[in-house]
């Protein structure tokens, strides 16, 4: 399971606050019913993003996020403009 990324995972078995969501290797994650459609049922893979919510646990949501989490080695500055503030290229 990949924090920061699209993971596809196995519907492995409901309650009362959602689906819990499996890997390949058996780790699991709470899909909340906020996030389960009608249409999901046990043994279905879904495609879902993996994110740590605001008490640092791990959660999986059905909603894109609009970047996904890139090592920040990868990344360099660009061009510095005061404190706080510049840009980021992606080498």
């Amino acid at each position: 399971m990949h924090i920061g990324k699209i993971n596809r995972l196995k519907a492995a078995r409901t309650t009362e606050f959602g689906f819990f969501l499996v890997d390949d290797e058996g780790n699991d994650v709470l899909l909340p019913n906020a996030y389960v459609s009608d249409e999901l049922k046990l043994e279905d893979e879904i495609d879902v993003f993996i994110y740590r919510d605001s008490e640092n646990r791990v959660v999986a949501t059905t909603l894109k996020p609009y970047v996904e989490h890139v090592p920040s080695e990868k990344w360099k500055v660009a061009r510095r403009e005061g404190e706080g503030r510049g840009s980021v290229t992606r080498v």
